[in-house]
């Protein structure tokens, strides 16, 4: 049971979350609290071994001491959350103040005899453990001797294995199997006579790969060239918004800032994907469609301009993949046959190192029984590959998967899913079942989902790791074993965003019901309105989409409220529901509150009542100053405004009174810290300690004594606008402070608005990431730049560096992987291999006046990938004779070459030809061609010609 480890877990935490302050308010109950700590950390090692006992009755045992162990657990961490709520500032002052004082006394009372009973209840559930052990003791010596007497000679036993690294490196598994189907859809995609607007269907049941079969079309050299870069994936889901679709294909599409979101309606949405779209050949991917109505709410967005433009969409249902297809009939995805079967076993377990035959033979014996479903395979070689080289172990598996094998497909898949769950240590198995929270088929960012398990506390912290730390590698873990998905990955392959396969969801939400570790509101949950009071007791809570237009049907009984730890929504019709429940103060014990809407004007004057909070996050359209009492929340670990990009946030001096942050993410001006009260006869500034993650900072606040006060920072965002820019020129040398942050990893500078030129001199030498954006600096700052011992990622993005030439110092760039460069005037790039020595990656968008890669790059034997977007032919040109050249001389294929071009350059000519509005052809002529010669822009062609020969003869063959 996930639910009882979680809730032990988070119990352990709250108790040294609270001893370890400097004033702790449990001080006078330490030796209570140190007593039930002990007995915690034993019953959690008892959790931990019995994940691995097996048995009928041991197992009903075992889960009844594990619901017995999960309710006191609860109970107890309610006990002393309740009683440090009201001992707080904000609530233990009223309380003196307007009571009797024998009533302080009665709360005292009441505490230690509710922890008696808790100790009392403890010791009965030790008893029983003890009962357990010696029976588990006698048994499993019996097993060990049978087991031993089983094992054939020179087979292993329990032989360590080191942890292999995640094998998802790229958004979806790799596809195995179906050559012949891949060819035949890329073909059709390409080189089919027929210019109109194609559908393609595919169709099959949940975990046959049809999103894998499409991915690995999507993303193929071949067809992201012959699309020209107009190419969206969107998954529809059964639950969809229209607007939510349109929004995330023009995303794919055109880059869009938060104002356009904000502003654009549906059919503002709807009008302006299809102009993107209309005349353009381009590729869409409707993934998971589920009815033909979400054909028909869609296909008129799609214009038909006759050029060849596709698109491919995907579903379980035969009915709706016929209704949607085009002439031709829909393709039907089959089963592996059972040679592809066994490569993709394979190719997850026994890849990375050699096994004994035995247990080969087992493994193929599996692959068999999976029957061609590429999910079943996928999770349960995942299992295998995590279990320890034990005959008896793999045996154990093969045998669940053989008593499968009478029922259908789709109870084999559930029963598959189940035994890869059940084999899950405790403290994933609650990672995983957080899942459920999120809306079905979402693409959930990577880091609020390891910051929200993080405030949840059902994660153990040893050593000198983080709690972030630690998250990210149960990700990891589950990622490993294939039970979520990678969706976006960063130049250095760190996980951005990830998902649940639709199958794992369903799973994921039945077990988090039955075990009742989250309760989920959406239009295909089973609950519904009005909820009864008979319901269980629930601590996370997720609102995803009302099926009732009375937001007062939303019952919860008043127990939930009074117990509730998260409260995440998605639908922002429950507002009303949660700011009446706020006012009644029935929420003091949550953790996590998210209002993903911009309908706050200020912040809730309740909220900051929420003592407990560690993680809040909102969305406004409005700048508004944060109140002083926001400091109330002593124990947030995250903070995260989401503004207008305009817009900013005015924190108080009192956020230096918050020493628990972690992560503050908020456009902002921070002041400078506050001064404490005297230590020891000396007078010491506030400083944040524990903040890792600082996204939004101005550049007014980096001060010496701002930055001095943020010593561990790891990830630094700075944002500019216009306005800081005035502010900022008196003060030339503030960029120069960075430079006290020895352990930032990530920097990043991002000017909003007009050209916005610090004077660079001087860098954190710890940086790893450094991200440049629309800064107009000179190409002779990047040798200031390439000093930076670690720097590992460099991302110079729209307009950071300007000028025609760039040949970088010697010396520079000694571990630099990944280099970006981005719409940019540079025309001559002087470098050699001994410029970058570790190059891996290469990407330039919208570079349309370089002429070429430099040639001398074919001798950087690290460099792997070249993208292009939108930039010469002579510049493609180059970096393809590269990756034939590395071929040619050097026999080495690992250089791919990507291309993504941007719309022909004769339809923007007509674009802005038609937008002159002049009356003759001579003034149109002369309109166009002015301002293009004045200011002297190298437009360029298919053929990389300028404008001032080009624009000529183009304009006047269209008079």
């Amino acid at each position: 049971m996930a639910y009882a480890y979680a809730a032990v877990t988070s119990l352990m935490v709250t108790i040294e979350r609270h001893l370890l302050q400097p004033h702790p308010t449990l001080l006078q109950h330490t030796k209570q609290m140190e007593s039930l700590y002990k007995k915690l950390g034993y019953l959690q090692e008892f959790l931990t071994g019995s994940e691995k006992e097996s048995g009928r009755g041991e197992a009903i045992a075992t889960r009844g001491l594990e619901a017995k162990i999960r309710d006191v657990a609860l109970e107890a961490e309610d006990i002393i959350e309740l009683y440090l709520v009201n001992e707080s500032p904000s609530h233990g002052l009223l309380r003196k103040l307007f009571h009797h004082p024998n009533s302080i006394d009665s709360l005292e009372i009441k505490f230690r005899w509710s922890l008696q009973k808790v100790m009392k209840r403890l010791n009965a559930i030790d008893r029983g453990l003890m009962k357990m052990k010696s029976r588990r003791s006698r048994g499993m010596i019996m097993r060990e001797v049978e087991r031993r007497n089983s094992l054939p000679k020179g087979s292993s036993n329990s032989k360590p294995r080191a942890r292999k690294p995640s094998r998802q490196s790229s958004k979806f598994s790799v596809m195995i199997g179906h050559d012949y189907e891949l060819g035949m859809v890329k073909n059709q995609l390409t080189r089919h006579s027929s210019k109109k607007l194609e559908i393609l269907s595919i169709f099959g049941m949940g975990g046959l790969g049809k999103t894998t079969f499409c991915s690995s079309v999507y993303d193929d050299p071949v067809i992201m060239s012959h699309f020209d870069d107009k190419r969206a994936w969107i998954t529809v889901s059964q639950e969809y918004t229209i607007g939510e679709i349109l929004l995330g294909l023009l995303r794919c599409i055109v880059a869009l800032t938060h104002d356009e979101i904000k502003r654009q309606n549906q059919g503002e949405l709807a009008e302006r994907l299809y102009k993107s779209l209309k005349g353009n050949r381009y590729l869409i991917v409707l993934d998971d469609v589920w009815t033909t109505k979400a054909w028909d709410d869609l296909k008129r967005y799609f214009p038909d301009d006759e050029n060849g433009s596709r698109i491919m969409l995907t579903t379980r249902l035969k009915e709706v993949a016929t209704y949607a297809s085009s002439s031709k009939p829909p393709h039907q995805l089959r089963f592996l046959n059972a040679d592809e079967s066994w490569n993709l076993f394979n190719e997850r377990v026994f890849s990375w190192e050699d096994f004994p035959p035995e247990f080969v033979k087992i493994g193929k014996d599996v692959a068999k029984k999976c029957q061609g479903l590429p999910l079943a395979i996928v999770v349960v070689a995942s299992l295998l590959s995590k279990l320890d080289r034990r005959l008896d172990e793999w045996e154990k598996v093969a045998g669940t998967i053989n008593s499968l094998l009478k029922l259908d497909v789709d109870q084999q898949c559930a029963g598959i899913l189940s035994l890869s769950y059940n084999h899950l240590p405790y403290f994933l198995k609650a990672c995983f079942l957080y899942f459920a929270v999120f809306p079905e088929d979402s693409e959930i960012p990577v880091k609020k989902l390891i910051r929200l398990w993080s405030a949840e506390g059902f994660l153990k912290v040893d050593g000198d790791k983080t709690g972030e730390e630690v998250a990210e590698e149960c990700l990891v873990d589950l990622v490993d074993r294939s039970l979520v998905l990678v969706r976006k990955q960063s130049l250095s392959g760190e996980i951005k965003t990830c998902k649940v396969h639709d199958l794992l969801f369903a799973f994921c939400l039945t077990k988090s019901r039955n075990e009742n570790f989250a309760f989920v509101q959406s239009e295909h949950s089973n609950a519904g309105f009005p909820f009864q009071p008979s319901q269980k007791v629930h601590r996370r809570i997720s609102l995803q989409a009302r099926t009732s237009d009375n937001v007062d049907d939303l019952y919860f009984d008043p127990n939930t409220l009074k117990v509730a730890r998260s409260i995440l929504f998605f639908d922002g019709g429950f507002l009303l529901f949660m700011f009446r429940k706020l006012e009644h103060s029935h929420l003091k014990l949550l953790r996590v509150l998210d209002l993903p809407v911009d309908r706050l004007i200020a912040l809730p004057r309740a909220i900051v009542g929420l003592v407990n909070l560690r993680y809040l996050a909102f969305t406004t359209g409005h700048k508004f100053p944060l109140p002083i009492t926001i400091s109330k929340l002593h124990n947030l670990q995250t903070l995260h405004i989401r503004t207008p990009p305009r817009e900013y946030v005015s924190l108080p001096n009192t956020i230096w009174n918050m020493p628990q942050l972690r992560h503050l993410l908020v456009r902002c001006y921070l002041s400078d810290p506050l001064q404490s009260a005297e230590i020891d006869g000396k007078e010491q500034r506030v400083a944040l300690e524990n903040l890792q993650t600082f996204s939004g900072l101005r550049p007014l606040s980096c001060t010496k004594e701002v930055l001095q006060q943020i010593p561990n920072i790891k990830k630094l965002e700075i944002f500019c606008t216009q306005d800081d820019y005035n502010c900022c020129r008196a003060r030339k040398n503030w960029f120069d402070n960075l430079a006290c942050l020895n352990r930032v990893e990530t920097l990043s500078f991002v000017v909003e608005g007009d050209a916005f030129r610090p004077k660079l001199s001087s860098f954190p030498s710890s940086i790893k990431k450094l991200t440049l954006s629309n800064t107009f600096l000179p190409w002779k700052d990047m040798d200031t730049i390439g000093m930076l011992p670690n720097l590992e990622v460099l991302k110079a993005k729209d307009k950071a560096f300007q000028g025609p030439e760039w040949e970088p110092a010697e010396q520079g760039f000694r571990r630099l992987k990944f280099l970006l460069l981005g719409e940019t005037n540079l025309r001559h790039w002087k470098a050699t291999a001994d410029h970058f020595p570790c190059l891996e990656h290469l990407t330039l968008r919208s570079c349309n006046r370089l002429l070429k890669i430099p040639n001398a790059f074919v001798d950087i034997d690290t460099l792997q990938l070249i993208v292009l977007h939108e930039c010469r032919d002579t510049a493609v040109a180059s970096a393809q004779q590269i990756q034939q050249k590395r071929l040619e001389e050097y026999g080495d294929d690992g250089l791919d070459v990507h291309v993504y071009r941007g719309p022909p350059l004769n339809h923007s000519i007509h674009l802005a030809w038609e937008s002159l509005d002049t009356e003759t052809p001579i003034e149109k002529a002369d309109s166009f061609l002015s301002p293009v010669i004045e200011a002297n822009v190298g437009f360029q062609t298919e053929k990389g010609q300028e404008a001032d020969s080009f624009l000529s003869f183009a304009c006047f063959s269209l008079l």
